[in-house]
Formats: structure tokens, C-alpha cells, sequence
């Protein structure tokens, strides 16, 4: 876990995507501290230091960051999911609500259930190496092909998702990550939500995300979509520095 302390802004509760860990969010918890927002980033399982659990449902994802902001003493923390994260912290809002703050910023949102290419790919996690999993998937999901860029996020890459309780949890975690999409998950209208995307996210392309905005925004009456441009679905690591000032400015005015 990595957590920072500044006093003078609320908490922010980053929640990593499928295959990540808190270190693929860390230079995003960077540009949140230097506009001085407290940062908590757990690791989620099977991840990290999070171990396993016995299944990999919405009902355990959100029991268990529940009881991490409880063991953690968070009061009321704002979370920000990134990926697979959004869908844990919807999980989280919509049977824990008042354990959270109201505000829910969602970064490259699962808008849509993915391509069944992807879901079909689910098994080969527990044969191919992880940094050929690593390799081929930062090369799809990541727009900027610059060569250093990739080098740094393939590092992330490699770092988060070498470490976990074992090839069969991630396999099982990877039925979470593919069987729901955020639509699934019914949230109080008092939650305001703001929703940031790549605009050339091949998992999840704009449209979908516009969709998927649209419906919620028939229910919560502060709903906000942004596309940051030519970004994909690793937003996190292409553009860190702008996610960090649109939420700023997203909770400056909520």
C-alpha cells in the first residue's frame, strides 16, 4: 500500500485495474499529491500484498475494500477506479454508500462487457509468461507509441503483475473483469460521478462510454464525461497529469 499525508485536501482512494497493483498508480498518486490531495492506493487480490480470496465477485471486491477503509480508518475517502477499479468502487457504492464520499471519479471505465476476443483470451493467463502478457497488451491498450513511453509503462507493467497469490486466482479474477460491465451496478442518485476516458480506448471505444455515461446520467443529477485526446484505455500512464487536474477541477465545482 502506498499512502501520502498532506492535511490540506480530502482523501483519495485510488482503486487499481485487472493484472495492476498500487504501482501502476503511483505516478498518478504523484500528480494528485502536488495539488495537495491525500492518496491512499491498496493493492487488490489477487495482487500485491492483498493475497487471495476464496472468490472473485462484486460482493468480495467491495467487502473487501470496505473493510480496508475501515482498518485504514478512511473517513468518507473519495475513490478513484481506474479500469477494472471503477467496477470495484461502484460495487463498493452501491452496498457500502455511506462508507465513501458521495463524488466517484471513474478512469477508463468498464462501459461495456469487453470483446469476446478478450474474454476468450482469459485462459492463456495461466499458461504465457507474464511479460509476454505484459508486452502484448501494453502495445494494444497504449496509443503513444513512443519508444521510452513504452519502456516506462511496460516497467509498471511487468512490476504490477509479477506479483500475486497465484496464475489460478488472477485466472479467476479475470471472470470478474470480463463477466460485468459498470451498467450492472444500481448506485444511489445522491452519487455524483465523473467519468474520464481516452478517446482511442480500443476496449472500449467512445461510443460505448458515451453510452454508458448516458444511462447514468438519467439517474445521478452531477454526471460529467471528459475524453482526454489521443489516449487509449492506459490512460493512467499516458496522461497522468491531466486525469490529476480535470478531478481537481471536477471536485473543486461538486
Amino acid at each position: 500500500m502506498n499512502q501520502r499525508s498532506p492535511k490540506d485536501k480530502p482523501t483519495l482512494l485510488l482503486v487499481h485495474g485487472f493484472r495492476g497493483s498500487h504501482i501502476g498508480l503511483e505516478t498518478l498518486a504523484n500528480e494528485f499529491k502536488k495539488l495537495g490531495y491525500n492518496t491512499v492506493v491498496p493493492d487488490l487480490p489477487p495482487w500485491g500484498e492483498a493475497g487471495a480470496m476464496t472468490e472473485y465477485t462484486p460482493d468480495s471486491y467491495a467487502k473487501y475494500l470496505a473493510e480496508f477503509i475501515r482498518r485504514k480508518k478512511l473517513v468518507r475517502p473519495i475513490c478513484v477506479g481506474q479500469s477494472m477499479g471503477t467496477m470495484v468502487v461502484a460495487a463498493t457504492a452501491e452496498r457500502y454508500p455511506d462508507l465513501i464520499d458521495r463524488r466517484l471519479i471513474l478512469v477508463a471505465p468498464i462501459s461495456a462487457k469487453p470483446k469476446r476476443f478478450v474474454a476468450m483470451l482469459s485462459p492463456l493467463l495461466t499458461i504465457l509468461p507474464n511479460k509476454m502478457i505484459g508486452y502484448i497488451s501494453t502495445h494494444y491498450l497504449q496509443v503513444d507509441q513512443d519508444k521510452a513511453t513504452l519502456r516506462r509503462t511496460l516497467d509498471v507493467t511487468y512490476r504490477c503483475a509479477a506479483k500475486h497469490s497465484s496464475r489460478r486466482d488472477v485466472f479467476k479474477a479475470s471472470h470478474f473483469s470480463t463477466g460485468f460491465e459498470l451498467g450492472d451496478f444500481k448506485l444511489r442518485s445522491q452519487f455524483q460521478l465523473y467519468f474520464i476516458a481516452g478517446d482511442s480506448d480500443k476496449l472500449f471505444p467512445a461510443t460505448k462510454t458515451k453510452a454508458c455515461y448516458n444511462l447514468f446520467k438519467l439517474r445521478h443529477k452531477t454526471c460529467r464525461l471528459d475524453f482526454i485526446e489521443r489516449t487509449g484505455h492506459l490512460v493512467n500512464c499516458e496522461k497522468p497529469e491531466v486525469i490529476a487536474k480535470l478531478s481537481d477541477d471536477f471536485l473543486r465545482a461538486s
